[in-house]
């Protein structure tokens, strides 16, 4: 099935089988669908609801495509250390003598007369 029978399709309300939904999304999903039929494929897939049988072909061609991780049976879960230090980063760091401060109230130190 060629793009412009797919565009053909979308614009006059047909919904997509799986397997055509799964072609279409693999060939997105890999950059293979040229600029301009991207376009409007994705206008015309915002301008309606996508049927079940199409997100499951979207599914199929995700599942494919990207990492999928394992639980492990032990206790113990793996952490990504990248979220971990961008989570260290967020949090305020704390100063030495640093009490709690009350609400409504900031952290900013006084400023100094001028001379």
């Amino acid at each position: 099935m060629t793009w412009a029978h797919m565009i053909d399709e979308l614009a006059a309300g047909q919904p997509l089988s799986e397997s055509e939904a799964e072609t279409l999304f693999a060939a997105v999903f890999d950059r293979g669908v040229p600029e301009l039929e991207l376009g409007g494929l994705l206008v015309l897939l915002e301008q309606r609801q996508m049927s079940q049988q199409e997100l499951v072909g979207v599914l199929a061609a995700l599942s494919t495509r990207v990492f999928q991780m394992a639980v492990p049976d032990t206790q113990w879960r793996p952490v990504d250390a990248e979220l971990r230090r961008t989570v260290r980063a967020a949090e305020p760091a704390a100063v030495a003598g640093d009490q709690p401060v009350a609400p409504g109230h900031s952290r900013a130190r006084p400023r100094h007369a001028q001379w």
